[in-house]
């Protein structure tokens, strides 16, 4: 029986395993995917990570800076390794119970753990939100963009209007993509102002299309 199951090993569930450790508490890390952190690993690739908000202090034990993505993940791992964090990989959780003893048994898709508690840090990138719109389903429609330099020469249109939408339209119109962005809202207030900055410049360059209050 471990003190703490950790289901999940993005920042939040790196962190949790971090502070364990540091407390002399024992733990398991359960992560459904192949790789740490999958959601960072498969930002697109020399995707800038921006630590924000920039006033906040970094309480947690896991290096958290601004970088490119690769920077970022090599330096979890290095952490991860040094710590010799015990991380179950390719592992998803199917069921999470409490006993009567009080002890939590946790069903994965490869063994089954105790714990006297559970942590989920599942994040929100495992079930990407899709379009309701017909075609949606075609190999052509991606939810993730993994290396944009895939798309050069081509004709691309970006649907959404935070972060991931705003940086994969303007890092695909780096490599000489032809992008559209659609965005049903009147203005891009969800995004950080750098993105907010050089999606404007990109516009007056004519660089990309944007297409506002669009569905």
């Amino acid at each position: 029986v471990v003190d703490v199951a950790i289901v999940g090993s993005g920042p939040s569930g790196l962190s949790a395993a971090l502070t364990c450790i540091k407390r002399g508490l024992s733990c398991v890390v359960l992560e459904k995917e192949h790789v740490i952190s999958s959601t960072v690993s498969r930002y697109p690739k020399g995707k800038h990570f921006m630590a924000e908000p920039a006033d906040s202090a970094n309480v947690s034990f896991l290096p958290v800076f601004d970088g490119t993505k690769e920077e970022l993940v090599a330096a979890w791992q290095r952490v991860v390794e040094g710590v010799k964090m015990p991380i179950k990989l390719g592992e998803a959780v199917e069921t999470v119970k409490l006993g009567d003893d009080g002890v939590f048994a946790i069903k994965t898709t490869v063994a089954t753990y105790k714990a006297r508690r559970v942590v989920l840090a599942t994040g929100l990138r495992g079930k990407p939100r899709l379009l309701s719109a017909p075609g949606a389903n075609l190999e052509k429609v991606q939810s993730l963009l993994d290396d944009p330099q895939d798309f050069s020469g081509e004709d691309v249109l970006v649907v959404g209007g935070g972060d991931s939408a705003v940086e994969g339209a303007l890092s695909l119109a780096n490599v000489n993509a032809r992008v559209t962005l659609s965005y049903r809202g009147d203005g891009f207030k969800r995004c950080k102002q750098d993105n907010q900055r050089a999606l404007a410049k990109a516009v007056a360059d004519g660089v990309l299309d944007v297409l506002l209050e669009s569905n």
